[in-house]
């Protein structure tokens, strides 16, 4: 696609984003896991349920290290949908308080995908620091996006005025980490909940920009005005649309970047004009005018 510069009005609300460069982080390996080539993200979500696409990207990542691969484990970090541990009776609070562990120095927040493996996480921990089991009961999880996670974890104030060093997916098994000093993290627009529906697919993609709480981002050129493309098969105009800052530096790291609603967004989009999600994102989301048009997404 090539990019084009549009007049639309810009939205009422802007934050600015970065297109500084980045270092490789990867995130720690594991031996003994399927071949990258033969990995399929789809069979994996249908076997392990929530996590497949993260599964996936920490495959290609630990079999061929990379930026661009390590991008894609942070990115589909932000959009897993994880369960915290907190301190009993802070889970309904407006800033819960995570329940770390320390490991070689580290704070460490450790996170699961599935409820056993919370419990078993816990159980495992309550061990090795000579608790009794059959006193613990079992963990008091929270249910939220790799990017909330993250927004929790990383705060200063997050546990006793000290943030985590760590967070960690599934720490008896993956291992996936994602640290607090990660350069990645530099890109603070990002939208957990647009990640997430990407990895399901189109239907979510739309029933969640449907949303007048929907988030993302877009991309211009320092003025504010969203950076259109064209695509080279036809001419065809397109909105390009992302779930973080990070993606947009993954498509294009010399724009900068700025945050739109939902009710923004469907008054901003033109008819005839093509809408495409995550355009590197390894599960690029792209409807036609007609697509749009039947869904009712116009509010213009």
């Amino acid at each position: 696609m090539t990019a084009q510069h549009p007049e639309p009005t810009q939205p009422g609300h802007t934050a600015s984003g970065t297109s500084e460069g980045t270092q490789d982080g990867a995130p720690n390996g594991l031996p003994g896991i399927p071949d990258a080539a033969d990995f399929d993200a789809a069979q994996a979500a249908a076997q392990v349920g929530e996590g497949g696409r993260l599964m996936q990207s920490f495959v290609r990542q630990d079999q061929d290290p990379s930026v661009e691969h390590d991008l894609a484990v942070v990115s589909d970090f932000f959009g897993t949908k994880l369960l915290v541990p907190v301190v009993p009776g802070t889970q309904h609070a407006q800033r819960p308080t995570p329940a770390t562990f320390s490991a070689d120095g580290e704070r460490v927040l450790g996170v699961s995908l599935r409820e056993q493996d919370a419990t078993h996480l816990h159980r495992t921990i309550a061990e090795a620091e000579g608790r009794a089991d059959d006193a613990l009961g079992d963990p008091t999880l929270v249910e939220m996006f790799g990017d909330e996670a993250i927004a929790l974890a990383f705060a200063e104030s997050s546990f006793e005025g000290k943030a985590a060093d760590a967070i960690v997916v599934d720490p008896l098994g993956l291992g996936i980490a994602v640290k607090r000093d990660d350069q990645l993290l530099e890109y603070p627009l990002r939208s957990g909940a647009l990640r997430h529906a990407v990895h399901q697919g189109r239907d979510a993609v739309l029933a969640y920009l449907m949303q007048p709480q929907a988030r993302a981002v877009y991309m211009h050129r320092g003025d504010g005005k969203p950076l259109l493309l064209r695509r080279p098969s036809d001419g065809a105009q397109v909105f390009p649309l992302f779930s973080s800052a990070l993606e947009v530096f993954r498509f294009n790291p010399d724009v900068a970047t700025a945050e739109l609603d939902g009710p923004w967004l469907r008054a901003a989009v033109p008819a005839g004009m093509h809408l495409v999600v995550d355009v590197k994102g390894g599960d690029t989301i792209e409807f036609s005018p007609a697509d749009l048009d039947a869904a009712g997404f116009r509010t213009a």
